[in-house]
């Protein structure tokens, strides 16, 4: 792979990394503030979700609080889903945050999705709209035939996260338009 040190991509999740606050990390604040989907944080192992004893946004400092619709979701009392949502960095994620790329280098050649992306992209270059579909076709049918598909079924915002991660590297190229194509 390509050096990364100033890939768009990475310095966007190096700066999520190194910025959390309270060593606390929340998949709202990663995408308002940020730009970085925090399942591709999760997916390249770069952190661990909290998934019970959520701490409340304002007992770990969050720079949004009272001006973030989420916020009463942590509160104590609050009903609903809030597992999963906040997160810790893990070592590799401590790594990242302080400039060391060869973690999420190692992470990204090892992500299934990201093999998942290339080989869709043998043939002609496709839109994100027909790579997402396809994807999930292909995730559809291995469920049926008994399969683990391994997340190559992403939902956009983990799935761009990843084009333009493999963008960065210079394996496929990402149009304006939104066509993706493999170099």
């Amino acid at each position: 792979m390509s050096d990364l040190t100033n890939a768009p991509m990475l310095q966007r999740i190096r700066g999520h990394l190194a910025d959390l606050p309270g060593d606390i990390g929340c998949r709202h604040l990663a995408r308002e503030r940020d730009g970085v989907a925090a399942a591709l944080l999760v997916d390249l192992h770069l952190v661990k979700p909290i998934m019970s004893r959520v701490p409340t946004c304002t007992a770990h400092g969050c720079p949004r609080c009272g001006a973030c619709p989420w916020e009463a979701d942590f509160l104590p009392d609050a009903s609903g889903a809030k597992a999963g949502v906040k997160y810790w960095r893990t070592p590799e994620g401590e790594a990242v945050a302080t400039g060391i790329t060869a973690p999420i280098v190692e992470a990204i050649e090892n992500l299934a999705l990201a093999k998942a992306i290339l080989t869709a992209l043998e043939g002609d270059p496709s839109s994100l709209f027909a790579l997402q579909w396809g994807l999930v076709e292909e995730a559809r049918s291995a469920v049926r035939a008994g399969r683990n598909t391994e997340r190559v079924a992403p939902d956009r915002p983990v799935l761009l996260g990843v084009v333009r991660m493999l963008a960065d590297l210079g394996v496929i190229a990402l149009q304006e338009n939104g066509t993706v194509s493999k170099l």
